[in-house]
């Protein structure tokens, strides 16, 4: 910006023979009109004294000349001003002329430039964003003006130090997965219920019951602690708790049932009732243990006594006998080693899938055990189970 002009009153500027600025102010630039003087005449050779006495006997000016200081200093500076303003403008020029000598029809340089030349002015002000985008209306930018000091003052935590950012980003990403698919289902003409949906966020850490629900078709999906699908509970750490003791309820049911005709003083013969054990108990209890297989080992223990009373009762055996010694006369294969078999022959299944994802765990192919408990689903053969045992 310019500085400001000092305009002084023409009869003073007559009186010191120096003229009168006149000063106009156009769009752009400034000019700067200088008109003589009609009064009093001075020599330029005249003193600063001179020019003060004789402004004082005309009664025209006090006797400090201050304001005359001012003024030689401010067309001082303004043709500093000026000189400033004249490079600048040919910088631009310059500029400007290399940009139009650097356009190449081949490329998208001379249509930027053209598109914008074409695009109306900008406003000044930018628009206020908030959380879901610009906001208009009074309320919506008290809101985003509120959001924007909660930002402000929050604890300066690392975003994996900080719960809420992780449990917000979670949400934010499920959501942007339904809205993907639901622009999927519309396209495909596919209907989902969302009534009989349910939002599960799968991790160690604490979730906040206080999470917005997502939505599916404008309908709210609720949060849970764990799911059903396919049979199989799911729960929110993925520990299978609640699955192996749902599972294990419904085995006791069915070895109920099975009873009649596998206790000891039956008629059917051991064969048979091996048979009925391995076909309807065993396969109940190991429905799909690829999912769960990896398991506690406490879990699996309490899984594996439902089978071993059905197969204690088929034999009659006595308490002092060991089960491992049932499971070697009857070269019976129980639920623990069969969930050791099938996450053995996956595994070998995934070292040739075309998948290359799959092959990952190729390296962790060990048979080795551990006393690792850990269920964050790390791809490795569960290592919480015994060895296999010779038939």
């Amino acid at each position: 910006m310019c500085p400001l002009p000092l305009v002084y009153p023409e009869q003073q500027s007559r009186m010191l023979g120096i003229g009168m600025w006149k000063w106009e102010i156009l769009p752009g630039e400034i000019n700067i009109c200088y008109k003589p003087c009609v009064g009093l005449k001075l020599v330029r050779e005249q003193s600063a004294q001179d020019l003060k006495k004789t402004a004082y006997l005309q009664g025209g000016l006090p006797q400090d000349l201050s304001y005359f200081q001012d003024i030689v200093q401010h067309v001082f500076s303004l043709r500093i001003y000026i000189r400033v303003k004249a490079a600048l403008s040919e910088l631009a020029q310059e500029s400007w002329a290399r940009h139009l000598e650097s356009l190449d029809p081949q490329d998208n340089s001379l249509w930027k430039t053209q598109r914008a030349l074409r695009l109306p002015a900008r406003s000044k002000i930018p628009p206020i964003h908030g959380t879901r985008g610009v906001v208009y209306t009074n309320q919506e930018k008290a809101e985003a003006f509120a959001d924007s000091l909660e930002l402000q003052c929050r604890l300066p935590l690392l975003p994996d130090e900080d719960e809420e950012f992780k449990t917000t980003t979670h949400r934010t990403l499920l959501q942007n997965s339904l809205d993907r698919l639901e622009t999927w289902c519309n396209r495909w003409r596919v209907k989902i219920n969302p009534d009989k949906s349910t939002a599960v966020l799968f991790t160690k850490r604490q979730i906040p019951l206080d999470l917005d629900d997502l939505t599916l078709t404008d309908e709210p999906i609720p949060w849970n602690r764990q799911a059903r699908y396919l049979g199989v509970t799911m729960d929110q750490r993925l520990t299978w708790k609640p699955h192996i003791v749902v599972t294990v309820a419904r085995a006791r049911a069915t070895r109920a049932r099975l009873y009649p005709l596998h206790k000891g003083n039956n008629t059917l013969s051991l064969r048979n009732k091996r048979t009925l054990i391995k076909v309807v108990l065993q396969a109940q209890l190991t429905y799909a243990c690829t999912a769960w297989g990896h398991a506690a080992k406490s879990h699996i223990k309490t899984l594996q006594a439902v089978e071993n009373i059905a197969l204690r009762t088929a034999t009659a055996s006595p308490w002092y006998v060991r089960n491992a010694d049932i499971l070697r006369d009857l070269q019976y294969t129980n639920a623990t080693q069969t969930i050791r078999t099938n996450a053995q022959k996956r595994f070998d299944q995934a070292t040739t899938h075309d998948n290359p994802s799959l092959d990952k765990p190729s390296s962790t192919n060990t048979m080795t055990e551990t006393n690792t408990n850990d269920p964050d689903m790390s791809l490795s053969i569960p290592v919480n189970l015994p060895s296999l045992s010779p038939h």
